[in-house]
Order: C-alpha cells, then sequence, then structure tokens
C-alpha cells in the first residue's frame, strides 16, 4: 500500500512539474509567438511587410501590449512605412483561451502615424489607396469580390477559434503628406466600434484584424484628399492644378476605394467646390 501512495505522489508531482515548466515556458516565449504571428498573418492582408518592435504580453492578467507595429509600403513607392501603430493595448479574458471563442475585453490603438506618399502628382493616386486596394482584395470586396487565396490559407492556419473584441478604440491617428518640399499633417478622426465578431457574424482573428486595418485605411484616403485641399491653399500648383481640372483621375481613384470607403468619394468631390 505504501508503494502504491509512493507512486501516486511520484506521480502527480512530476505532472504538477511538468505543468508549471509548461506554464513558465508559455509565459516567457507568448512576447515571441505574437510577433511571429504578425509577421506571419499581416503581409497576406496588406501585401507589404509587417514588423513589430516590442510585444509585452501578461497571461494572468490578460494583457498585451504592442509598439511600434509597422507596415511596409505597398510596390511601388518608396521603403518607408505607411503605418506604424505607436502602442495596441489588448485586454483579454484568460479563462476564454481554453474555449471556442476568445473574449477580448478592449483594444485600444494609440499613437497611429500615416505616411502618405503620391504617386503622380497630377492625380490621387498614393500609397494608401494602393494599400486600400490590397486589404479589399484580403476581404473579398474588391472589383474581383472573389476572396484572396492568402485569406483562406491564413484562416486555416490561425486555426479554428472565433475572436469577440467588445470595445475598440483608435485614436490619436495623424496623417502626414509631402510634396515638393512641402508638407501636412493632419489629424484623422477616432474610430469607436463594440461587439465585433458578435452574434452570427463570427470572425478569426486574422480577420479582425484585417477589418482593423481598414477601418485605418478607409480614413487614411479620406485624409490624402484633405491633405491635397490643404496643400492647395497652401500654393502648391501640384495640387491646385489637382483641385480645378483632374476629376477623370479623382473618379478613378474613388472607384478603386469600394464598399468598406464609399464616402472617400464625397470627400474627394469636395475639392471641387
Amino acid at each position: 500500500m505504501k508503494k502504491l501512495f509512493r507512486f501516486i505522489f511520484k506521480t502527480l508531482f512530476w505532472l504538477l512539474l511538468l505543468l508549471i515548466l509548461a506554464v513558465v515556458v508559455v509565459y516567457y516565449y507568448l512576447g515571441t509567438i505574437v510577433r511571429e504571428g504578425v509577421n506571419r498573418y499581416v503581409p497576406p492582408i496588406t501585401g507589404t511587410t509587417a514588423s513589430v518592435e516590442n510585444v509585452d504580453v501578461s497571461l494572468f492578467k490578460g494583457r498585451i501590449e504592442i509598439k511600434n507595429l509597422q507596415i511596409g509600403n505597398p510596390k511601388g513607392f518608396s521603403s518607408n512605412d505607411i503605418f506604424k501603430l505607436g502602442n495596441v493595448q489588448v485586454l483579454f479574458d484568460p479563462k476564454t483561451l481554453l474555449e471556442d471563442k476568445i473574449v477580448i475585453k478592449s483594444v485600444a490603438i494609440s499613437g497611429t502615424k500615416v505616411s502618405a506618399e503620391m504617386k503622380n502628382l497630377y492625380s490621387l493616386d498614393s500609397n494608401v489607396s494602393a494599400l486600400q486596394a490590397n486589404i479589399n482584395n484580403y476581404l473579398g470586396t474588391g472589383k474581383s469580390k472573389e476572396k484572396a487565396p492568402a485569406k483562406q490559407e491564413a484562416a486555416t492556419q490561425s486555426g479554428g477559434k472565433k475572436v469577440v473584441i467588445k470595445d475598440l478604440k483608435i485614436a490619436g491617428t495623424s496623417l502626414s503628406l509631402g510634396v515638393n518640399g512641402q508638407t501636412v499633417t493632419i489629424d484623422l478622426p477616432d474610430i469607436h466600434r463594440t461587439g465585433i465578431g458578435e452574434g452570427k457574424k463570427d470572425k478569426s482573428l486574422v480577420e479582425i484584424f484585417a477589418d482593423i486595418l481598414n477601418m485605418i485605411s478607409v480614413e487614411a484616403v479620406k485624409g490624402v484628399a484633405t491633405a491635397v485641399s490643404d496643400l492647395a491653399k497652401q500654393g502648391w500648383k501640384g495640387a491646385q492644378d489637382l483641385v480645378k481640372g483632374s476629376a477623370g483621375a479623382v473618379t478613378d481613384t474613388a472607384k478603386s476605394v469600394t464598399d468598406g470607403a464609399k464616402n472617400t468619394v464625397d470627400g474627394i468631390k469636395g475639392l471641387f467646390k
């Protein structure tokens, strides 16, 4: 009998030790897992490079903090980053990590900087509109209305877990546009959404992140039109010519911004008033 109890005790002891070691390993490597997740799943969404400066994860407190998430420029533009998300704070319910649907209490994104570039001085073709087209293609809302193959691959690789975000806030976003030595910086509107992924609209973490990038990109597309208008007021002749006579180019650019960015058309038309 004593041998049996001793065997049971030793077995439980080693199982507990292995469990503790597993928790410690996961705790210390979660930051690396999140960083690799960004590097793996963001490029198919944006069609660009992606990197993260720092990730801090507290599993037991249910908190993730990501600093300086950088999105590279689309092809055909400079090597600079188009988006730089200064700080992303995520609060989640740790208990739901073991369930089919992970509950994220809140996501707060602050200090995002958008660096806009214009490909042609006499049109509204920009790196922002190119990025928007890539995101639309991933979401299946582009001209072809077909979902990108990369979306299916990413969804499969990310597993079957669904995610709910109770509260999303994006604040303190600014956009800078520099042309011919002149630069204008404007503040983009704050974004607030609730109940993302709730009800019948189940979404994976990758799909939700694509939606968040789309929200920022849509506002950035509108921001480029506003920035061009501001440059025209400052006396940049190219912007003045664009505002006065490039209606065709503006129309073409507006058409490339699909369902998620329909309001962009009104913002661009405002340049002609």
